[in-house]
This record gives structure tokens, C-alpha cells and sequence, in this order.
């Protein structure tokens, strides 16, 4: 499942590049790579996903589905004519919880307002 994170802002669109140094210096030394492709910058993360929980209940018991255990983790970020898209594709806690605070932070310094999601 995915989760939008959809910043809409005013009258200045932010550049490509700069979108994706914003990307990679908020990432800093926990990005694997951030790079354009296609049609958006893709960042991979270290690490890969975790279920927080896996280890609190005895026995153990995973609450994530099998494809989301010990997979990849990324962040794509979509830039439109109008908005900034950041956006997650069945991720864990740690990586949506970064997710949210690059979309605020592109919100704040564009002067832009975060949708509901």
C-alpha cells in the first residue's frame, strides 16, 4: 500500500535539482543513493524494513506481511506543475515517519500546504 504525502505550494515551483538536494541533504549519512529516474528522484535507504514489534510478543509474532519483512527501503519524490509528491510503497514505521518529515520540510521552506492524507 502506498501513503501520498502531496505538498501543494504558491507561485514558485522549486527546481528538479533542487528538490533532490533538499532530498539528499536531509537524508544525509542514512541514504544509500538518492538519483532521478524517470520521472522522480528516488532515494534508498540503509537498512531494510523492520517490524518493531517482532520481539515483544512471546512467541513472536509479525504483524508485517511477508514481502515487507526485511525489504528494501525508499522514498520517492514526485514533482508536478503544482505539487511535490513524497511518497512511500509499503514501507515501515522508520522510513514513512522520514517520509512525513521531508514533506513538511518542503512545505515549510516552499511555502506550501500539506493535504490531508
Amino acid at each position: 500500500m502506498a501513503q501520498d504525502r502531496l505538498i501543494r505550494w504558491g507561485a514558485k515551483r522549486p527546481a528538479r535539482a533542487d528538490l533532490g538536494a533538499a532530498l539528499e541533504d536531509y537524508l544525509g549519512g542514512i541514504a544509500e543513493s538518492v538519483a532521478w529516474r524517470e520521472d522522480r528522484w528516488f532515494a534508498v535507504l540503509k537498512g531494510t524494513t523492520r517490524d518493531p514489534f517482532r520481539r515483544v510478543e512471546h512467541p513472536p509474532v509479525s504483524r508485517y506481511p511477508e514481502e515487507l519483512q526485511n525489504a528494501e527501503r525508499w522514498i520517492e519524490v514526485w514533482i508536478g506543475d503544482s505539487s511535490i509528491d513524497v511518497i512511500t510503497r509499503m514501507q515501515d514505521e522508520i522510513t514513512n515517519r522520514i517520509a512525513d518529515g521531508f514533506a513538511a520540510l518542503c512545505a515549510r521552506h516552499w511555502n506550501g500546504k500539506e493535504d490531508e492524507h
